[in-house]
């Protein structure tokens, strides 16, 4: 099973996010699409994920099939997982529903979401465990797949060490902008929590 290796294998990328601005939304989806094919070199993906009823995931994870065990080579591939990235809370429901229609169309083993939070917000942290209880209730009824919940924490605005300024006149404003500054990742199978795994950056 390369679940756990996965999450841990993802919080590798964070050093690389913490130096992107913005929500990066598409930055996100491509080191979870890297995080995975740097697994083993037969894993595969589809990005955007082929669809599930009215909804199409961003990413479908793949997995080589062998038609005999002491083959070295794999005759098909199959998914074993998809994830949707969402960086607005107020969608992090919808995308669960998504998620939660693939695990009806498709034969799984695990799902992925991976959300943002800011860090140190009351408000966020509280939608963040309303949102964990939710897959806790979701996975009762899924037996057979692993939920891997994963968030990012976006920092303090005056955390930031690089100043930027998008306009070329010295007597323009000079911006502070968040940026991602750690994650976790919590592994939810049969309505409990059986792996979790966090890692911060180092802001100095």
């Amino acid at each position: 099973m390369s679940e756990d290796r996965f999450v841990v294998k993802a919080h590798e990328m964070l050093s690389l996010l913490s130096r992107t601005r913005g929500r990066a939304h598409d930055v996100l989806v491509g080191e979870w699409v890297r995080c995975w094919i740097e697994l083993d070199r037969y894993h595969l993906v589809f990005n955007p994920a082929p669809a599930a009823g009215s909804h199409t995931a961003d990413i479908m994870f793949l997995e080589p099939q062998y038609d005999e065990v002491e083959d070295y080579e794999p005759s098909t591939w199959k998914p074993v997982g998809v994830a949707e990235i969402e960086n607005n809370k107020n969608k992090w429901f919808e995308k669960l529903e998504s998620l939660s229609e693939y695990t009806k169309e498709y034969q799984l083993r695990f799902v992925l979401l991976c959300v943002r939070v800011y860090q140190n917000s009351r408000d966020d942290m509280k939608s963040f465990d309303q949102l964990k209880e939710k897959i806790i209730s979701f996975s009762r009824n899924t037996p057979n797949i692993k939920w891997i919940l994963y968030r990012m924490d976006e920092s303090q605005r005056n955390k930031d060490m690089y100043l930027v300024t998008l306009k070329p006149d010295p007597e323009a404003d000079v911006y502070n902008y968040r940026f991602i500054c750690g994650g976790e990742g919590i592994i939810i199978e049969n309505g409990e929590v059986i792996f979790r795994s966090s890692h911060s950056i180092d802001l100095k």
